[in-house]
């Protein structure tokens, strides 16, 4: 793997569970923010350790937001580089 992939969530609309999926070229520490549409941070996932290679998954738990659309972003800092991408998902409950 070359670069830093982020897929889109699965499933999605959901409730109140998805799936973000992502590909690293090297082995990472991960996080996963998920933000309001005006960039407030309203959960982040723990971070975990992450080795090169591609279909890694955090699973993020929205059991205690309102339903709407937000911005996740996955921050995975590795040796040689800090990858960031973001991208939309929609809870509906």
């Amino acid at each position: 793997i070359r670069s830093f992939q982020l897929e889109q969530n699965y499933p999605n609309p959901f409730n109140p569970t998805t799936s973000v999926q992502f590909d690293l070229p090297e082995a990472a520490e991960v996080e996963v923010r998920v933000m309001d549409v005006l960039g407030r941070i309203l959960l982040t996932t723990p971070l975990q350790t992450y080795p090169a290679g591609r279909s890694h998954q955090v699973l993020v738990d929205a059991s205690e937001l309102a339903s709407g659309t937000y911005v996740y972003q996955v921050m995975a800092r590795g040796a040689q580089q800090t990858y960031t991408e973001t991208a939309t998902m929609t809870l509906v409950k």
